[in-house]
């Protein structure tokens, strides 16, 4: 009697937690949807983006994977716009955000399993470095590269992040893809 007790409770337990991590998910996924159509769409450097107040750059959707960039980045000199828009393409070449939103829907779906937690951590990492090492082989200057990665987290800092988690990233993986340029 108590182990099933014990047992349903687990698994209303477990449905429960998935439910609301479910249902954040969708809200972020609607809360996106109806702010990005609210970018207006720009060609930026022969590239078709959409430009935000303060989203990006990243590549968001699943169908679409259209290229998000914050108004802000046109001040950039074009070289530095070329890295930005590599990073995002290579991005949307290698379907990035399919892997990311799999590993979010595995994680509303076993969040009991902290090891499923930490590997959905270091696959963004993974991607990250992945997507880096690429770009450097495009624009191979990892000390301008770096600091535009510094000079986009300061400004993302201060920019709402609750679109969607794949928009903020923390500063210690920053500080990984940083170094790992070191020995590209």
């Amino acid at each position: 009697d108590r182990a099933l007790f014990l047992d349903r409770t687990l698994i209303a337990l477990w449905v429960l937690v998935s439910a609301i991590l479910l249902v954040r998910l969708a809200q972020a996924i609607v809360a996106l949807q109806r702010t990005r159509n609210q970018w207006r769409a720009a060609n930026v450097d022969g590239m078709t983006v959409r430009l935000s107040p303060n989203v990006g750059p990243a590549v968001v959707g699943l169908r679409s994977m259209d290229v998000v960039l914050p108004e802000w980045i046109m001040s950039l000199d074009a070289p530095l716009r070329a890295i930005v828009l590599r990073h995002e393409e290579e991005h949307r070449t290698a379907r990035d955000p399919y892997l990311l939103f799999g590993v979010a829907a595995a994680v509303c779906l076993m969040p009991w399993n902290p090891v499923l937690w930490f590997q959905a951590r270091r696959l963004r990492l993974a991607i990250e470095l992945d997507c880096d090492a690429r770009v450097l082989r495009a624009h191979p200057s990892p000390e301008r590269y770096g600091l535009l990665m510094l000079t986009i987290a300061q400004r993302r800092s201060v920019a709402p992040t609750l679109y969607a988690p794949m928009l903020s990233e923390p500063a210690t993986q920053l500080e990984r893809r940083i170094l790992a340029m070191r020995h590209t």
